[in-house]
């Protein structure tokens, strides 16, 4: 288990009461997201009926200097199918 924070979601917003992505606010296209709990799984194992695959860069930019970026892709609960 692993705690992250200092990720932003883009194109969507984050509910802290219900804890899942949420559409985004009016004009708000970036939004900080909570301290996140990331627990490794094996994939096959799980349910993943509402949730979203959401990659995460090392910057907004999706790259780095180096031309890579994607770091890992989080499983996201939405209560939208």
């Amino acid at each position: 288990i692993c705690l992250i924070e200092g990720l932003y979601l883009e194109g969507a917003g984050w509910d802290t009461t219900n804890h899942c992505l949420t559409e985004q606010s009016n004009k708000q296209l970036i939004q900080m997201m909570p301290l996140i709990k990331i627990i490794p799984s094996e994939t096959y194992r799980t349910n993943m009926t509402n949730y979203l695959l959401a990659p995460a860069y090392v910057t907004s930019n999706r790259r780095n200097t180096m031309g890579t970026g994607l770091v890992f892709e989080a499983n996201l609960y939405s209560k939208k199918d």
